[in-house]
């Protein structure tokens, strides 16, 4: 998880955020779900959101909508557990008989990734291609090298010819479509806007992950916590910081030094 939020932070300017997971009828309806295949809540804190979700597309796309109108491009994701009562989730679950629910609920954790553009005019810039560049980015971000390949599927939420399963070396790790237009109208986005969704199985990608022989980068000392410091030093005005600076650099602790500040002036001590 920790790789996979560095790269979409750090190498393809992402924004982590958080989304609620509960949805209610309208999510339902835009997306075609099967709600005997969703869980529903007894007490939900909103009574227009009685279920789980099956999918992390909604509240990224609440996000979008939000604030698409301040911004031309969003790029966001989050990660967290999804819920579906269908075989592909619950899988031998159903076959187990335990006294804790965890057992025979279908329970997955999912990363979703979305990108909007406000306008497209250029098929350099869609939205789409972007995101295999993403996924693929991911992928070698955990070392996992071999196949990867896009299955066409047939959802009505979805650009009819943007949208498919994700596979890699022949398995289906997650699911990337284009949102189709009539769902924009729900959540007040423009319809000259593009936006593609991502969600891809953190469960698989592990398991591919323990069963890669590539090498796992890995800390020399796994007990130290890595730790930034701030810190400020008060010097004559006739002198440099450079004895500063070599003396921090000779601890072996110390990976690296920069220095972002210089201050002269009044409240400094004598």
């Amino acid at each position: 998880m920790r790789s996979i939020e560095e790269t979409l932070v750090k190498t393809r300017n992402y924004d982590q955020i958080e989304t609620y997971p509960w949805i209610g009828e309208k999510q339902c309806e835009l997306f075609a779900v099967e709600k005997d295949n969703l869980y529903t809540l007894q007490n939900p804190i909103d009574v227009q959101f009685p279920y789980l979700r099956d999918s992390m597309v909604y509240g990224l796309l609440q996000a979008v909508g939000k604030n698409g109108k301040f911004f031309d491009e969003i790029k966001i994701f989050d990660i967290g557990r999804i819920w579906n009562k269908s075989a592909e989730i619950l899988g031998d679950k159903a076959e187990i008989t335990s006294k804790y629910a965890i057992d025979s609920v279908g329970e997955q954790l999912t990363l979703g990734m979305m990108h909007y553009k406000n306008k497209v005019s250029d098929w350099k810039a869609d939205t789409l291609l972007a995101c295999k560049i993403d996924v693929q980015s991911i992928l070698d971000a955990l070392d996992l090298t071999g196949k990867l390949e896009y299955q066409a599927t047939e959802h009505s939420f979805a650009h009819p010819k943007k949208q498919g399963n994700i596979l890699f070396n022949r398995q289906v790790i997650g699911s990337i479509y284009t949102v189709h237009p009539s769902i924009f109208g729900a959540y007040k986005i423009n319809d000259e806007s593009m936006i593609t969704y991502v969600e891809l199985n953190l469960a698989k990608l592990e398991a591919l992950k323990n069963q890669s022989k590539a090498k796992t980068k890995a800390y020399e000392t796994l007990q130290d916590q890595i730790i930034w410091r701030d810190l400020c030093f008060v010097v004559d005005s006739d002198q440099d910081f450079s004895g500063i600076i070599n003396g921090a650099t000779a601890i072996r602790e110390v990976e690296a030094i920069e220095i972002f500040d210089l201050y002269e002036g009044e409240h400094l001590p004598a």
